[in-house]
């Protein structure tokens, strides 16, 4: 990503993590510290804002271009959390309760909406094409997969993911330990949205392929948001460094 286009984006970037942030709150603090949370959020942006221009360039209008781009605030909220005394562990576990917040903060019909977008056929479109384009390999950090035709219904869709931009990305910042949990939010959406999603492997976990596959007529019930029984440390307001 060119450092102007990640300064034209920097202002929205900040509007939507600051109202997933509101949104999740709420729930949050009733499992961890608000100190420690209130410190990991504000350091969460510092370091998403320097991981941003970072984050490599896979071409105009890409399908999963916001993808690769969450994965770095995903990147600054896991490394927040580290460095304000969680483990790796607990970090995974703040990851996932914040979408556990956030998607049991949303009306029922918005993410069923959002399901329905999901699995549109425009965008099922846009995501055949972007297969077709994607075996160019004109963008050495981009995904590069095929589309698997299917019904969704007595046979699924979905996508064999051979190279991966995210495990690329968190390669280049050797963080690639975090990118199982990443994938497993795939399981989250399916859950949340309305439809079953199937996957054998990860290309993270040492499989040739990320076989992801989806059934409009199931529901996920792989999903378990307790990656920890643990929770965030406590602190006081001059280790949060905060007034």
């Amino acid at each position: 990503m060119t450092l102007a286009n990640y300064q034209s984006r920097h202002g929205t970037y900040h509007l939507i993590f600051r109202l997933v942030v509101q949104r999740a709150r709420p729930a949050l603090v009733k499992s961890h510290d608000p100190l420690w949370l209130e410190a990991v959020q504000t350091e969460s942006w510092q370091e998403f804002a320097c991981l941003l221009p970072e984050v490599p360039y896979i071409g105009e209008h890409n399908v999963w271009e916001h993808n690769l781009i969450l994965s770095a605030l995903y990147l600054g909220l896991l490394r927040a959390a580290r460095n304000h005394g969680a483990s790796d562990e607990d970090s995974v576990q703040l990851l996932f309760d914040l979408h556990e917040a956030v998607a049991a903060s949303l009306p029922a019909w918005v993410r069923r909406a959002a399901g329905r977008f999901w699995n549109s056929p425009s965008r099922l479109k846009q995501l055949r094409a972007a297969a077709a384009r994607s075996q160019l390999r004109q963008y050495p950090a981009d995904w590069v997969f095929t589309y698997i035709e299917g019904d969704g219904l007595s046979v699924p869709f979905g996508v064999d993911i051979s190279e991966c931009a995210i495990l690329k990305y968190y390669r280049t910042q050797n963080e690639e330990s975090y990118v199982p949990a990443l994938c497993k939010l795939d399981f989250f959406l399916g859950k949340v949205l309305g439809f079953r999603f199937e996957r054998a492997g990860t290309l993270a976990d040492g499989f040739g392929t990320c076989d992801c596959r989806y059934y409009l007529n199931k529901e996920t019930t792989d999903w378990n948001p307790r990656a920890s029984a643990n929770r965030s440390p406590k602190i006081d307001s001059d280790q949060a460094g905060l007034p």
